[in-house]
C-alpha cells in the first residue's frame, strides 16, 4: 500500500495550479494525479457499482403509501355511508368517496414518509464532487505536499492508503469515507 495525500478543488485550473507548486517543489509527475470525482449518486452508471439511482429512505415510502390507502379508503367509505344514511344519497357514493380517500390517503401517507426520510439520510461523509489532485507521497514529504495543498486552498486535504500504479490512485473509492486529520 502506498501512502497518498489529496485535496479537492471546484475547476481544473486550480488543481493544475497546484500540480505546478508540487512540481517546483520537486514532486515527480509520476507521482500526481489529477481526476473528477462525480456528484454523489452518479459515480458509475454500471449495475453493481454502487451508485445510488434513488434516495436511500425512498424505501419506506410505499409502506406510508400502503397505511394511507386504507386509512383513507375506511375514512372515504364511512364519510359516504354516513352521506346516504343522513341525506338519502345513492350508494354508490360510498363506492366513489372509499376510491377518492384510498387516492387521498395514499398521496399524504407517501408524502409523509417522504418527508421523514429525507431528515433521516445518514451522516456518512463520502467524497465530494469536484477536481481531486492525489499525491503518492513518502513519510518524508507528506508535510510538504500538504503545505502546498493548504497553499492553494485545496478543501477536504485527506490521508489515505492505497494502490499507486502507473501514474495514478488505481483503488479509489468515491464512496469511501475520506480520512480528513486534523493535524495533516
Amino acid at each position: 500500500m502506498s501512502l497518498i495525500v489529496a485535496g479537492r478543488f471546484d475547476t481544473f485550473a486550480e488543481a493544475q495550479k497546484a500540480a505546478q507548486i508540487l512540481f517546483a517543489h520537486g514532486f515527480k509527475e509520476e507521482d500526481v494525479t489529477l481526476f473528477f470525482v462525480n456528484p454523489p449518486g452518479q459515480h458509475d452508471p454500471l449495475v453493481g457499482s454502487g451508485a445510488q439511482v434513488a434516495d436511500r429512505g425512498s424505501k419506506s415510502i410505499s409502506k406510508g403509501a400502503g397505511m394511507g390507502l386504507m386509512l383513507g379508503a375506511a375514512l372515504g367509505a364511512s364519510i359516504g355511508a354516513m352521506l346516504c344514511a343522513l341525506f338519502g344519497f345513492p350508494l354508490l357514493l360510498t363506492l366513489i368517496a372509499a376510491l377518492v380517500g384510498a387516492y387521498l390517503g395514499s398521496l399524504m401517507g407517501a408524502m409523509a414518509k417522504t418527508l421523514t426520510s429525507t431528515q433521516e439520510r445518514t451522516s456518512a461523509k463520502i467524497h465530494q464532487s469536484g477536481v481531486l489532485i492525489a499525491i503518492h507521497v513518502t513519510v518524508n514529504n507528506q508535510a510538504d505536499a500538504t503545505a502546498v495543498l493548504r497553499q492553494a486552498n485545496a478543501k477536504d486535504i485527506e490521508r489515505a492508503h492505497g494502490r499507486w500504479e502507473n501514474g495514478q490512485w488505481s483503488d479509489f473509492d468515491p464512496l469511501k469515507t475520506p480520512v480528513l486529520p486534523k493535524n495533516l
